[in-house]
């Protein structure tokens, strides 16, 4: 599964700081918002992907666009604030139960037979200052409200 890495702006951590209890709420609401930009981008990516440069018509249903979610917020050790955003659950091709997040790596990375289609890093790489701007307008919004 790809990283994505996002620093905010010195400013905005230094008003991060000033907010006190409401920093937990705020930082969440952040990361959902980015995410939700994250998500619909690599959703939009995957389904490009799917049954481009076949020598047959694709019998592609949507449904693995469909499992690309993201997670719920939540605190590891450190107590820094973290979300998931991935390909989650059941995809049924031909009838034949598969996990949805070994298709889309076999997409992502290639097999031997197979040459690699890249959906989630183009993702990533073209959703940045989007997710940025998104957790930026978040926390302006959540900041005014206080």
């Amino acid at each position: 599964m790809a990283r994505c890495r996002i620093k905010l702006p010195e400013e905005t951590l230094s008003k991060l700081s000033r907010l006190g209890k409401n920093i937990d709420r705020i930082s969440a609401a952040m990361l959902e918002d980015g995410a939700a930009v994250i998500q619909e981008q690599a959703a939009k990516n995957l389904e490009a992907v799917i049954g481009s440069g076949t020598k047959h018509k694709s019998r592609s249903t949507g449904g693995l666009r469909q499992l690309v979610k993201q997670s719920r917020v939540y605190k590891i050790a450190n107590g820094d604030s973290h979300i998931k955003i991935g390909v989650w659950g059941y995809y049924y091709p031909n009838g034949k139960k598969t996990p949805a997040p070994l298709v889309a790596n076999v997409l992502e990375h290639g097999r031997s037979d197979m040459a690699a289609k890249p959906w989630l890093k183009p993702a990533l790489s073209k959703a940045r200052k989007a997710c940025v701007a998104a957790m930026q307008k978040r926390f302006e919004d959540e900041v005014d409200k206080l």
